[in-house]
C-alpha cells in the first residue's frame, strides 16, 4: 500500500510537471548523451510541427534539420562536456516560422557526476528583438533629426556645463560633439560665458522661457552673423536638478534678405522717383497724392505746387473736360484705363502729347481708394522716329565714308612708301630731302583726315558692359506691372545659374519695355505676359541657320503674350522700320525694328513666333559675357632691335601699287620677299615655300 501510494504521488507529480512544461511559452526538451530526444513539451512539438510521441527517441538533427543543427552543435557539444551554454540566433522551424531565439543548454549530471544528457530551453525573443530594433531605429531617427535640423541645440545644467549638444552646434564651435559634451561653457565660450550663464540662471529661476532673442555673433572660425535664440528651463521633478535647453538658429541669410528687401524697397522708391516716365497717384476725388520726380522735371513744377491739386488742372481744357466727364468715371467703374490720348501743359506753357494708363486701387469693401497712372510723353516719339531715320542715314554715310577712307588710306600708303624709297635713294641730296619732307607732311595731313573719316564711320557705339539679366528683369518688374495694368498678369520664370550677358543695359531695358507694351496692346481684354530667361548653346549648325550669328553660349530673354497673335504672312515684315499692325496714330512701327537693330549690334539675334488667337513670343539672344574666360597672359615683348634682316617675308595684297611699295620697302631693308595677290595664292605659296618666316598681309581682300 505504501509503494502504491508513493507511485501514485510520483505519477501525480510527473503529470503536474508535464502540465507546467506543456503550458510554458518556451520550448523545453531533454536530450540524451546520444543526441536523441527524451522529452519535449507541447510548445516544442508545435514548433517542430509533430506530435510529442513522434519526437521522443528521434535524433536531434532529424527534428531540427541540418542547417539549424549545424548552427547549434558547437553549443550543444559544450553543454555535453559539462558547460552551461546560452546563445542567441535566428532559426527557421518546421512549423514554417523563423524565430529570433535565446537557447539555454544545461548539462544533466548523474549520481556519479557523469553527463547523462542536457536540458534545452529555447525562448522566442522575436518580439523583443523587434522592439529592440524599433527602439534602436527610433533612437537613430531622433539622432538623425537632432543632428540635421538647421538649429544649434545645447542642453546645459545650472553650472553652465554642456551636457548634450547636436552636431550643428559642435560644428559652429569648431569641435566635435565628443570633445564638447561635459565641457564647461566657460572653457568653450570664455568671452560670453558669464553673461550667458547669468541669463540662463535668471530664466531657470523664473521658470519662464525666453524666446526669439536676435543677436549678432562672431564664430570662432568664419564670418560674423546673426542668430535667433530660444531658451527653455527644465527642472527634474525627482531630483530637483535644474537644466536649460538652448536652440540657436542662424538667421544671417534672413538678415541679409531683410537688408536686401529694404534696399529693394529703396530701389523701387528710387525707380518711382527717378524713372524716365511721368508717374502720379490720385485720390478718389482726382486730387494728386504723389508725383514722380520725372513728372516734376518734365513739367517744371515744384512738388508743393502740385500735391493736393486736381489732376485735371494740368491738362488742356479739352483734355480736362474729357478726363472729368469720361475718363475718370470709366476708371472708377472698370478699374483700369489704357493708352488714353491727352494733352498736358507744362509750367512754361508747353503742350505735351501724352499716352495715359492707370489702375484703380480699391479698399477692402471694393470701393475706389485711388489710382496710379503712367503718363508717357509721346511727343518724343516723333523725335525718336526722326532720330532713327537720321541714324539709318548716318549708318549709310558711315559705311560710305569708311570705304572711301580705306581706299584713300591705300593711296596714301603708296605715296608714303614711294617717298620713303626716294628718300633712301637720294641720301645726301638736301634739296630732294626737303621736298620729300614737304610731301611727307602733306601725307601726314591726309592720314589725319583719313583717321577722322574712319572715326566718323565707327562712331555709333553701344555702351556695353557685363549684365545680370535676371536682376535687370527683376528691377523692371514693378514698372512693367504698372505699365501693363491690372487686366494683364505678369509672370516671370527666370532660369537658375544664368551667366552674365554682354550688352547695353539701358537699351536692353528699353527693348523689354517695348516688347511688354506691344504685348499689352495685343491683349486688349487682358491676359498673361510671361518673361523667361535661359541659356542656350548654338553649335556650328545652329549658327549657320541664323544670320550673322557666331557659335557659342547665349542668354535668351523671351517675352510671351496670350494676345491676338500675328498672321503668318506678316511675320516676315514685323522687324521692318515703320511696319505696324496697329491703327493709325497708335504705333510708330519702330519698336520691333529698334529691338532688332539693338540685338544685332550686340552680337546676338532675335526671333519671333506667333499664332493667330494664341499669342506671340519674341526671343532675344545676347552673347554670354566671356571676358573672364578669355583673359590671357600679356604677350612677352621682345627687346627692340634694329630694323632689317635676312628673313623671308610673304606679302599678300590685292592692290598692285600698294603691294609694289611694300615689297620694295622690305627688299630695301634686306628681306627676301614672296608676293601673293589674294588669300588662295598666299596659301599656295605657304604650302610650297617652307622658308617663309613672316606673313605681311592686308586684312580684307576680294576673292574669298
Amino acid at each position: 500500500a505504501a509503494v502504491d501510494a508513493a507511485t501514485t504521488e510520483l505519477r501525480e507529480r510527473e503529470a503536474f510537471l508535464h502540465l507546467i512544461a506543456d503550458n510554458l511559452p518556451i520550448l523545453i526538451a531533454y536530450v540524451g548523451s546520444d543526441l536523441r530526444y527524451r522529452f519535449v513539451n507541447r510548445t516544442g512539438a508545435d514548433w517542430y510541427a509533430r506530435d510529442k510521441n513522434e519526437i521522443v527517441g528521434e535524433p536531434v538533427i532529424d527534428i531540427l534539420g541540418e542547417d539549424a543543427f549545424a548552427r547549434l552543435i558547437a553549443h550543444i557539444d559544450r553543454a555535453r562536456a559539462g558547460q552551461s551554454e546560452t546563445v542567441e540566433t535566428t532559426l527557421s522551424y518546421p512549423d514554417g516560422r523563423t524565430r529570433d531565439i535565446r537557447a539555454i543548454y544545461v548539462p544533466d549530471r548523474g549520481p556519479d557526476g557523469g553527463i547523462r544528457g542536457l536540458i534545452g530551453m529555447v525562448i522566442d525573443i522575436t518580439d523583443r528583438k523587434r522592439m529592440e530594433d524599433e527602439v534602436r531605429r527610433r533612437q537613430g531617427e531622433l539622432e538623425l533629426i537632432l543632428n540635421h535640423v538647421p538649429t544649434r541645440i545645447f542642453y546645459k545644467d545650472d553650472c553652465n556645463r554642456l551636457l548634450r549638444l547636436n552636431e550643428p552646434a559642435a560644428r559652429s564651435i569648431g569641435l566635435t560633439v565628443e570633445q564638447l559634451e561635459g565641457a564647461s561653457a566657460y572653457d568653450v565660450f570664455p568671452e560670453n560665458a558669464k553673461e550667458d550663464h547669468e541669463d540662463d540662471l535668471e530664466i531657470i529661476a523664473s521658470g519662464r522661457p525666453k524666446l526669439g532673442v536676435v543677436q549678432p555673433y562672431t564664430p570662432r572660425h568664419g564670418k560674423p552673423g546673426w542668430a535667433r535664440t530660444d531658451k527653455v528651463p527644465y527642472t527634474d521633478p525627482t531630483t530637483g536638478e535644474r537644466f536649460i535647453f538652448v536652440a540657436a538658429t542662424d538667421i544671417t541669410a534672413e538678415k541679409v534678405a531683410e537688408q536686401a528687401l529694404r534696399a529693394s524697397e529703396e530701389r523701387y522708391r528710387s525707380l518711382y522717383n527717378k524713372t524716365p516716365t511721368m508717374l502720379q497717384s490720385i485720390d478718389p476725388q482726382g486730387r494728386l497724392l504723389s508725383v514722380s520726380e520725372f513728372w516734376l522735371d518734365k513739367l517744371g513744377y515744384d512738388r508743393d505746387e502740385v500735391i493736393g491739386r486736381d489732376a485735371t488742372a494740368f491738362l488742356t481744357p479739352d483734355s480736362a473736360r474729357e478726363a472729368a466727364d469720361v475718363i475718370l468715371p470709366d476708371l472708377w467703374r472698370t478699374g483700369v484705363l489704357k493708352d488714353i490720348d491727352l494733352q498736358i501743359v507744362s509750367k512754361s506753357g508747353d503742350i505735351l502729347d501724352i499716352l495715359a494708363s492707370a489702375v484703380a486701387v480699391r479698399d477692402g469693401n471694393g470701393a475706389a481708394a485711388g489710382a496710379l497712372a503712367v503718363l508717357n510723353d509721346v511727343t518724343e516719339r516723333k523725335i525718336v522716329e526722326r532720330k532713327l531715320v537720321q541714324a539709318q542715314k548716318m549708318e549709310s554715310v558711315g559705311q560710305l565714308t569708311g570705304g572711301l577712307a580705306h581706299d584713300f588710306n591705300n593711296l596714301l600708303g603708296v605715296v608714303l612708301g614711294n617717298l620713303d624709297l626716294i628718300e633712301q635713294s637720294t641720301r645726301g641730296d638736301e634739296k630732294t630731302t626737303r621736298r620729300v619732307q614737304t610731301a611727307r607732311a602733306a601725307v601726314d595731313r591726309g592720314a589725319e583726315l583719313t583717321q577722322r573719316l574712319l572715326a566718323f564711320s565707327r562712331r555709333q557705339r553701344l555702351e556695353t558692359k557685363s549684365i545680370d539679366t535676371n536682376a535687370l528683369i527683376a528691377d523692371l518688374t514693378d514698372l512693367l506691372e504698372r505699365t501693363l495694368g491690372e487686366a494683364i498678369v505678369l509672370d516671370r520664370r527666370l532660369g537658375d545659374s544664368i551667366p552674365r550677358a554682354r550688352s547695353d543695359a539701358a537699351q536692353l531695358e528699353s527693348a523689354i519695355l517695348n516688347l511688354a507694351v506691344n504685348a499689352r496692346d495685343a491683349m486688349p481684354d487682358g491676359g498673361t505676359l510671361l518673361i523667361e530667361s535661359a541659356v542656350v548653346h548654338l553649335d556650328d549648325d545652329d549658327a549657320a541657320r541664323e544670320n550673322d550669328v557666331l557659335p557659342g553660349d547665349y542668354v535668351v530673354i523671351s517675352v510671351t503674350d496670350s494676345g491676338v497673335g500675328i498672321p503668318a504672312e506678316l511675320l516676315a515684315k514685323v522687324f521692318e522700320p515703320f511696319f505696324t499692325t496697329k491703327e493709325v496714330g497708335k504705333g510708330s512701327g519702330l519698336g520691333l525694328s529698334m529691338v532688332y537693330g539693338f540685338i544685332k549690334q550686340s552680337g546676338g539675334h532675335v526671333r519671333i513666333y506667333s499664332e493667330v488667337g494664341r499669342g506671340t513670343t519674341v526671343r532675344m539672344h545676347l552673347p554670354v559675357d566671356g571676358d573672364s574666360e578669355r583673359v590671357a597672359a600679356a604677350p612677352t615683348v621682345p627687346p627692340a632691335k634694329d630694323v632689317g634682316g635676312q628673313e623671308t617675308v610673304l606679302v599678300v595684297e590685292d592692290q598692285a601699287d600698294v603691294r609694289e611699295v611694300a615689297v620694295a620697302l622690305l627688299e630695301d631693308l634686306g628681306y627676301a620677299v614672296f608676293e601673293a595677290t589674294d588669300g588662295q595664292q598666299a596659301l599656295g605659296v605657304l604650302s610650297t615655300r617652307p622658308e617663309v618666316d613672316l606673313l605681311f598681309t592686308d586684312v580684307v581682300m576680294p576673292g574669298g
